[in-house]
């Protein structure tokens, strides 16, 4: 994640900060760092954080193997061509970061394929 400005920066090192926090490596770049990692394009930026951990995907072939893990490992089964009407929680602190995107890829998986959840008996 690159930024231009002082209140951006800020944001983003406390982007990083939450990201260390839960175990995910962010390591805040100056300029310098942010050049030297693209020597063949003129950075205009004041820094950056960098994610080494994060990578590239195709989302087709990973929700694919997502919807295949789901319906190995999940206590809910899939449903075809059903229509989610509402999510509801009994939960009263917020999901974890990872629970967060588990649950939009499942409703990403709901508007592509038409899957819905039930509880396995």
């Amino acid at each position: 994640m690159l930024y231009k400005t002082k209140e951006a920066e800020h944001e983003e090192r406390e982007t990083a900060a939450m990201a260390n926090g839960y175990g995910i490596d962010a390591r805040i770049l100056s300029q310098e760092e942010v050049q030297s990692l693209e020597p063949e394009v003129k950075v205009n930026v004041r820094g950056g954080i960098l994610f080494p951990g994060d990578a590239h995907l195709t989302p087709q072939i990973f929700m694919n193997g997502l919807r295949d893990y789901l319906k190995e490992k999940s206590p809910f089964k899939l449903i075809p061509k059903s229509q989610v009407s509402k999510l509801k929680t009994r939960r009263s602190k917020p999901f974890r970061p990872i629970r967060v995107i588990i649950l939009l890829m499942l409703l990403y998986l709901h508007a592509v394929h038409g899957l819905g959840l039930s509880r396995r008996n």
